[in-house]
């Protein structure tokens, strides 16, 4: 009778004369002295991928996902290699009684948009509640009966909360500048231009001071402290807009309001 351990890198089976062990593995490559002599081994310069040449400028999004995610985006961008693709997801047909956390995110932000649109277009924003959610029940996404009544007024109800604190930021941002902004950077890296290219939206003015103003459906802090990852979306972006003019950017989460301060060209 051989003993085995359950765990199945445990040293045991990675011993130094494997042909002569009753413990063994068939994955060859972690052996001891596989592992040093690759540790030991010379690189060759022609292995290594070549410093990429880009022909087209970068975009924000770009930019953000890098800073994100460099691992991924160097993935990405240089393997082609999308690691989204590997993400399982589950489409059996059931009747959503109870929405997940995910679920609840997804129709939270689209509810939220649709309510973003009204009120910059100054429709009224019970009225495309409404029609919002549904839609949203049309799809099968809410249950019907009392539970998705109860799952609708939940949601109509953590979004007019932010809503009445979008509200009172656009009375301190009352001139809203339409369309997009064209933001172009160029700096000369190694003796290779990078050119930074893209848009930049939802820019208000008080006749004295530019502001940017963002809706956020995540939320931004928790007992922690900040949550960085999401923050960095829009700090990239508050980055390019400060290429145009000294800007702040305010964003509106589900609980916490954040300002990101203005910044000169030097900074």
């Amino acid at each position: 009778t051989l003993e085995h351990y359950l765990q199945p890198f445990n040293p045991v089976y990675f011993p130094e004369d494997p042909d002569n062990s009753l413990l063994f593995t068939y994955v060859h490559e972690w052996y001891p002295q596989r592992i040093k002599n690759l540790a030991n081994s010379h690189i060759d310069n022609e292995s290594l991928l070549p410093p990429i040449i880009r022909e087209e400028p970068l975009t924000i999004h770009e930019l953000t996902e890098f800073v994100k995610q460099p691992v991924q985006a160097f993935f990405r961008q240089r393997l082609q290699v999308n690691f989204d693709q590997f993400i399982y997801n589950d489409k059996e047909d059931y009747e959503p009684f109870i929405l997940d956390n995910l679920k609840k995110w997804k129709l939270h932000d689209e509810l939220m948009q649709s309510q973003l649109k009204a009120t910059l277009n100054k429709q009224d924003n019970i009225l495309i509640n409404k029609k919002q959610i549904s839609r949203i029940q049309r799809r099968g996404e809410l249950a019907w009966g009392e539970f998705g009544n109860d799952a609708a007024i939940e949601l109509i109800d953590n979004t007019t909360e932010i809503f009445n604190r979008y509200q009172e930021a656009l009375n301190r941002w009352p001139e809203i500048i339409k369309g997009t902004k064209e933001v172009r950077f160029k700096i000369n890296i190694d003796n290779q231009i990078l050119e930074l290219s893209d848009w930049v939206d939802n820019i208000l003015s008080n006749q004295q001071q530019y502001s940017r103003l963002v809706l956020e459906s995540n939320n931004l802090k928790n007992k922690d402290g900040y949550r960085y990852h999401k923050i960095i979306n829009h700090w990239i972006t508050h980055l390019a807009a400060n290429l145009l003019m000294p800007i702040t950017t305010e964003i509106i989460s589900k609980e916490h309001n954040i300002q990101l301060k203005s910044l000169s060209i030097t900074s």
